[in-house]
């Protein structure tokens, strides 16, 4: 009778064994949210993150879970894995965003590119963000998120620390 309760644990234990190394799961794979993407409303002078564990992932959720509930002009910021992203709008409304591995160097260049569309105030509306998970060892990337057209046109990638922008408009901010 024992022979019997070896052989079927063996045989248990064997199953289980194929199933994980055939890759068989019930379980979805999860990845830890590395990677963040911040949108931006400049009529709404708003920023929009979310953070998940792809580039594209995060993309999307900033866009059909955070911008487009409350705005129709959803722009890309900056999207980064393993780091901050800031937003910086001035008075005239001229904006900008930047990422970086660490939040001044976020904040910096978020104020650079609002500058260089015309911000003089840069630092009337500030926002940093974060990634979910954080490793200050680890490496930090990040670029201008793709949004498909006709909702905007498509912006190639980029390896720098800044974001894109817009210019200043007539009128005073609203919030």
């Amino acid at each position: 009778m024992r022979r019997l309760y070896v052989l079927l644990a063996s045989v248990v234990i064997a199953t289980l064994l194929l199933a994980v190394a055939s890759g068989a799961s019930a379980a979805p794979i999860h990845r830890p949210p590395y990677y963040g993407a911040l949108l931006v409303s400049p009529s709404l002078q708003d920023s929009y993150w979310a953070s998940a564990g792809t580039k594209d992932r995060a993309v999307e959720l900033a866009l059909h879970r955070e911008c487009r509930i409350v705005a129709t002009d959803c722009t890309p910021g900056v999207w980064v894995r393993n780091g901050y992203a800031a937003f910086a709008m001035d008075p005239a409304r001229a904006w900008g965003t930047g990422w970086g591995h660490t939040e001044p160097q976020a904040v910096q260049a978020a104020l650079t590119t609002c500058q260089t569309f015309g911000g003089v105030a840069c630092n009337t509306i500030l926002q940093t963000h974060r990634t979910g998970l954080y490793s200050p060892s680890g490496s930090t990337i990040g670029g201008i998120p793709y949004i498909p057209p006709p909702l905007t046109e498509a912006l190639p990638p980029t390896a720098t620390g800044s974001g894109v922008g817009g210019p200043g408009q007539l009128g005073p901010l609203t919030r």
